[in-house]
């Protein structure tokens, strides 16, 4: 019977939300404005018994009443004490959760001095139970536990105008009454469920090295841009998109909120699978493990022993375009349940909103937090369902006298010590994660403020810097700046009003020569439907959302230079905005005592330590190749290779200017610059060639400083020279000390030198090569070489000793004895000249020149 009553309730037109005339639920025109109206509370309270026949439960509906009625056909009984019941109360927020209306506990007696009840028979829950049964959890979800109604009778029409949905939450039979204590059903029933009703990440995936924030599995709206968790499935890292539903479509991530900011855009990889039948989950395809230069590995953030997160901007193909507020609340917190958006007063979003429902709150703290920042409120429409409605600034009404019961008005002026004149608001910047949060001061309506107060309001859901400012005015102009606390009984045509709407106080009577605004805070209605309001008075007007023209906000980055900031560590990749990995952007200082290794111990196991005074790196069996020491007794030395074991090496010992090496040197194209090749242990090794294509016509000095008799230079291949560079022998200048000799023992090559010179600059030195001096067709010329035609084989003061050849061709002979050895004349041109043996022994003969007169016997024609 009951079910049939709400239906046809539910299908005529009631009073509406703000209306002071009302038509009944039955389509009749009932004058609310009249003083004498007939009124009556009824109750439709439903039990529901187990049948005998079957697991299946009936429905008991008991229709009580404040006084014996009829409505729509069906008898009241007067069964409840009207002296017991003083009406309802609707109060503006539940659990501190504000814009969320309820009905405050209420009540009833029932006289049963026949014994007709039972407290059990009004506690039965065990329907519940059997929710297996698909056809009977639906019929019983339909039909709340008790629906109580306003009743109206004006003398000439008469109906329900109201109706309110209770749930019997205590039952007490004592002497002779039942006690019923009823609550809103909608507290009991829908405002404690948990949302979303999804598994913890945690509980799904357990790993230690998990970081999942407390998620349960997302459930996105627009498109969000929040932290998504990283898990181990098996034997992968991946990252968490929430059920397998719809389509998943991830635009861009960003590293951690803790690493310096790196971002990675759609033209990555972003490979998606689905785990444990219906998880969704990706892999961020943007590090670069093989160093290639192309992105081929999930990118993975390690703190410590856990997986940081990374976030994702991102969306779902079913929810894409669900970005109303209004939407939003009725079709996904409370999915399931009976909320209505209504378009008539609700304006829909003013900017589209993006986020994801990821950790398991009571429905009423989203929904508390959603209306807030959309200047919503959910409220109890006319026929007892929850509607989103938008707040506005027009006052629903004016009050005067005529309104007002007599003598119930009063006025509690509030003494602050504070004058606050705003707020604040944290919005997400747009194009910037959502979980990170900008802080900024509001004022009141369109000003700036200039003492606000700690009042913050958080609007992570919208990224639009001009509607988060209008927002937050909204929302701190019903905080801050009160007044003083008002209230007054009014007569039955206002009981349709409800919590944060105004309405206007005007007349003499109440110090409103001009009308002022009043925020109601709570609806009473009692017994005989007389309304008392408990309302706010501001010292500002209320705002509406089209008013306000708050200006564009820039959040700036800021400049990072100089600042300190992590090293990214990763595979090396690009990104398409932010900090690069691996990359180093300042200074790195070590400390005295601090190193940098890349082994445990690269002394023993190969690897590089840098020091704050040298750097040296090993080979795999520990042996030392490379060293730079920068501090210290030998600092500016430097090491490469094995020269210390006399292995080829190089050793630059920067206190004696000197370069050492050892083994052969080779130059693969290009050219190599000579500079000197010494005899301090330093000569190439035995057997070695050095050459070098000297293009640039660069000199290449062999030095031999040791003083030591005899001491040789020896390179036992081939010198060979090239392209015009000049070859000089330095045997200390100046020094008497003798038997320095060069020894090539292979060859000495001069190859394509048509200016080249070999020159030996000192007292005395012993060129010799065992095969031969390679002039190869172009000329031999000692220091002071006139060049052209014309040329020398030594000085007056540098002469060659124990010259050697086989064939002597004709030409000039030149010598430097310019008189004749024995009388000591002149020569002159034409003089016949005969060389006269000053010394003879077993190895060489020596001859002078003498003119023909001074020849004697001996004389050789």
């Amino acid at each position: 019977m009951a079910v049939e009553v709400i239906k046809r309730f539910e299908e005529t037109d009631a009073i509406g939300f703000e209306d002071t005339t009302a038509i009944g639920f039955e389509g009749m025109a009932i004058d609310l404005t009249q003083k004498d109206l007939d009124v009556a509370w009824l109750f439709d309270v439903l039990t529901y018994h187990r049948s005998t026949q079957s697991m299946l439960f009936d429905v008991l509906t008991y229709h009580w009443s404040t006084q014996s009625i009829t409505c729509a056909g069906q008898a009241y009984n007067a069964t409840i004490d009207p002296e017991s019941f003083d009406g309802i109360r609707i109060s503006k927020s539940y659990n501190g959760a504000e814009r969320i209306h309820v009905l405050e506990d209420i009540t009833i007696e029932i006289p049963d001095a026949a014994g007709d009840f039972t407290s059990s028979d009004f506690l039965t829950e065990g329907w519940k139970h059997y929710s297996d049964i698909e056809e009977d959890e639906e019929i019983l979800k339909a039909n709340e536990d008790v629906h109580v109604f306003q009743w109206v009778d004006d003398g000439t029409n008469s109906g329900a105008i109201q109706e309110f949905i209770f749930t019997v939450i205590g039952a007490k039979k004592v002497y002779d009454t039942l006690y019923l204590t009823l609550q809103d059903a909608f507290i009991y029933h829908d405002l404690e469920v948990l949302y979303p009703d999804k598994d913890l990440i945690s509980d799904i995936w357990m790993s230690d090295g998990d970081s999942n924030l407390g998620y349960c599995l997302p459930v996105p709206f627009g498109e969000p841009y929040i932290p998504l968790p990283s898990v181990y499935i098996t034997d992968q890292r991946y990252y968490v998109l929430g059920e397998d539903t719809g389509t998943y479509t991830i635009m861009k991530t960003q590293s951690p909120e803790s690493w310096p900011k790196s971002t990675w855009n759609g033209t990555y990889t972003y490979t998606q699978s689905t785990k444990d039948t219906d998880k969704r989950v990706f892999q961020a395809i943007i590090a670069d493990s093989d160093n290639d230069g192309t992105a081929d590995a999930n990118g993975l953030f390690k703190e410590g022993s856990q997986f940081r997160p990374i976030s994702t901007h991102y969306y779902r193909s079913d929810n894409r375009y669900k970005t109303d507020a209004g939407d939003i609340l009725a079709d996904l917190v409370f999915s399931g349940s009976i909320i209505e958006v209504d378009a008539g007063y609700y304006t829909k979003s003013y900017t589209d909103w993006n986020g994801a429902f990821c950790f398991k709150r009571p429905r009423y703290e989203w929904a508390s937090e959603i209306l807030k920042a959309c200047n919503g409120v959910l409220t109890i429409g006319p026929t007892g369902k929850r509607e989103v409605r938008n707040l506005v600034c027009t006052a629903y009404g004016k009050i005067s006298s005529d309104d007002i019961v007599d003598n119930s008005f009063n006025y509690d002026p509030l003494l602050l010590t504070e004058n606050y004149d705003g707020g604040h608001i944290r919005f997400p910047k747009e194009g910037d994660p959502q979980h990170v949060l900008y802080k900024y001061s509001v004022g009141l309506a369109n000003t700036a403020t200039s003492n606000p107060s700690s009042d913050t309001l958080d609007l992570c859901f919208i990224a639009d810097d001009q509607d988060a400012q209008k927002m937050g005015a909204l929302y701190i102009e019903r905080v801050v700046d009160k007044k003083a606390e008002t209230g007054c009984q009014l007569w039955v045509d206002w009981m349709t009003k409800r919590p944060d709407s105004l309405i206007s106080v005007s007349g003499a009577l109440y110090d409103a020569g001009t009308a002022y605004d009043v925020v109601i805070n709570r609806v009473h209605i009692d017994r005989d439907f007389i309304v008392s309001l408990d309302c706010t008075e501001f010292n500002h007007s209320i705002s509406e959302y089209d008013d306000l023209m708050h200006s564009e906000l820039t959040i700036s980055d800021g400049d990072s230079s100089g600042s300190w900031s992590y090293i990214i560590q990763g595979p090396d990749g690009s990104v398409s905005e932010g900090d690069e990995p691996n990359e180093v952007t300042t200074i790195v200082k070590l400390g005295v005592n601090g190193k940098l290794k890349t082994a445990v111990d690269p002394e023993s196991d190969g690897g590089l330590i840098i020091e704050n005074s040298k750097i040296h790196g090993y080979n795999s069996s520990g042996l030392k190749l490379l060293e730079m020491i920068y501090d210290g007794a030998n600092e500016g030395d430097v090491y490469f290779g094995d020269y210390d074991n006399a292995n080829s090496g190089l050793k630059y010992d920067h206190s004696a200017g000197k370069l050492y090496y050892r083994g052969d040197i080779y130059a693969e194209g290009g050219e190599v610059s000579w500079t000197y090749i010494t005899d301090d242990g330093n000569k190439p090794d035995d057997g070695a060639d050095v050459t070098g294509d000297n293009t640039a016509n660069n000199t290449i000095y062999i030095n031999d400083s040791e003083n030591e008799a005899g001491y040789e230079v020896i390179i036992d291949g081939d010198l060979k020279i090239y392209n015009g560079a000049d070859v000089y022998f330095y045997t200390d200048e100046g020094s008497s000390v003798c038997g320095k000799i060069f020894n090539c023992d292979s060859g000495l090559y001069l190859t394509n030198n048509y200016n080249s010179k070999i020159c030996v600059i000192g007292e005395q030195m012993l060129l010799k090569a065992s095969r031969s001096i390679n002039v190869n067709t172009q000329e031999f010329q000692a220091v002071g070489a006139g060049g052209g035609s014309t040329t020398s084989c030594g000085t007056s003061t540098y002469k060659w000793d124990d010259i050697y050849c086989v064939t002597l061709h004709e030409g000039d002979h030149c010598m430097s004895d310019l008189t004749c050895y024995k009388c000591g004349r002149i020569f002159q041109e034409g003089d016949s000249l005969i060389y006269t043996v000053i010394k003879a022994d077993e190895e060489e003969i020596r001859c002078v020149p003498v003119c023909l007169k001074c020849g004697g016997k001996n004389t050789i024609h």
